[in-house]
């Protein structure tokens, strides 16, 4: 079997000791960008949480999240309870619907608040809202 080391040298051991290591890394908070975009880049689902959950998470991180070609992936973001609503909000126009109901519907942790989207996300062209005085 091939142990997956994710572009990092000298990591050696069982596929669970590197993808411990490897959450490590992607939990550490001197990680790099370059690092956090080749953990988001190996293809373990696992360590997309890791990354993306991260409440330091480089701006170019997010750029890469939200046109990544895993809707799983962009899913995660958008489900995410500490990332910025500004963040959260670039998926609303996703192309794939069930990201954009993650988005609709928000993350719902347990005894959190979630910072609301923008408003201006709720709007959309053509239909009539209470301010609109349409609705």
């Amino acid at each position: 079997m091939v142990v997956p080391t994710f572009g990092v040298v000298g990591i050696a051991g069982t596929v669970r000791q590197v993808l411990d290591v490897a959450k490590g890394i992607a939990g550490n908070p001197a990680a790099d960008t370059g690092v956090l975009l080749r953990l988001l880049n190996s293809g373990v689902h696992s360590l997309y949480f890791t990354v993306i959950y991260r409440r330091d998470l480089p701006v170019a991180v997010y750029d890469a999240v939200v046109i990544h070609a895993d809707p799983k992936v962009r899913g995660i973001l958008a489900d995410c309870w500490n990332a910025p609503a500004k963040q959260r909000a670039r998926l609303a126009s996703d192309p794939d619907p069930a990201v954009r109901a993650v988005v609709a519907i928000g993350p719902e942790p347990f005894r959190m608040v979630v910072e609301p989207l923008p408003e201006e996300i709720y709007v959309q062209p053509g239909i009539p809202t209470a301010k609109s005085g349409s609705g």
